[in-house]
């Protein structure tokens, strides 16, 4: 085994990233770079394409706001300093701070934290398959179960059929388009509920302000590329990092509140849980 180790020479032992690489494995690592006690990247040779692997130790949301921003600053200009072609995978202690184990808090301490063994396969998406599925309408089965909703259901399908019902010129396979059509159109009363309220809903004016300033700097830049403008479209891209960021951060932890909410009941809880995490996949 070879380590490859990030950390403080305080002597402390505090924080401190790193990875263990079987031997077999070692000449296939291009590089590796210890950036602070936090933060550290390998890049590993593979057959198509090169894998970077981030490793990270997340100052938990309880720190100060200057420590969270300079450890993000970090993790979000090594991520980008990365090639593209290459697979970037990011994994690490990102101190959720969930549970408590006592059977070893005298070694943990009293957050969980576990060593992470992790075996890596790459996987090629579907483009087809997300294609396919993108799109389509999801139907809340508990809603079928409302009396106010099936009857609302039972009146707009009675209204279509009988609106296309006059037409009597129609082949069979015209008669079940429309049959179908109306069947889908009254099902929208059932259609399930978005609890995520779509992939950006935590973008407000604040951010859309933040990406023109570092639109407008970017452009001054190109047109212009003298350290002034460099140094100024800089200032405003870290700028409009920290406000999605921060904006982000803080519709998570306002999804989180209301996911506690029914920690009482379990299966509602863990439906709430559901629904925000397929917001996230979206």
């Amino acid at each position: 085994m070879t380590i490859f180790y990030s950390g403080s020479g305080n002597g402390r032992h505090e924080h401190g990233v790193g990875f263990i690489v079987k031997e077999s494995l070692v000449k296939l690592v291009k590089k590796f770079e210890a950036v602070d006690d936090r933060l550290c990247y390998i890049i590993i040779e593979g057959k198509t394409s090169n894998i970077a692997i981030i490793n990270c130790y997340a100052p938990t949301e309880t720190a100060i706001n200057d420590d969270k921003d300079f450890f993000y600053d970090n993790l979000e200009r090594v991520y980008d300093m990365i090639p593209r072609s290459y697979i970037r995978i990011l994994v690490g202690d990102q101190n959720a701070q969930v549970g408590r184990e006592h059977a070893f808090r005298h070694t943990i301490g009293k957050e969980n934290h576990y060593l992470v063994i992790s075996s890596f396969r790459t996987k090629l998406a579907n483009s087809w398959k997300q294609k396919r599925l993108k799109g389509r309408t999801r139907l809340e089965i508990e809603n079928t179960k409302d009396r106010e909703k099936v009857k609302s259901y039972r009146g707009i399908l009675n209204n279509e059929l009988m609106k296309t019902s006059q037409n009597t010129e129609q082949n069979l396979e015209e008669t079940w388009n429309i049959v179908k059509d109306s069947i889908n159109k009254s099902a929208e009363v059932f259609k399930k509920e978005n609890t995520f309220n779509g992939k950006n809903s935590w973008f407000n004016e604040r951010c859309k302000e933040a990406i023109e300033r570092r639109a407008e700097a970017r452009l001054k830049m190109i047109q212009d590329p003298s350290p002034d403008n460099i140094e100024e479209f800089v200032k405003n891209k870290k700028a409009a990092s920290k406000i999605l960021r921060q904006e982000k951060r803080q519709a998570e932890k306002g999804l989180i509140q209301k996911i506690e909410e029914h920690r009482l009941n379990p299966r509602l809880f863990f439906k709430k849980c559901r629904s925000i995490k397929e917001g996230f996949k979206a």
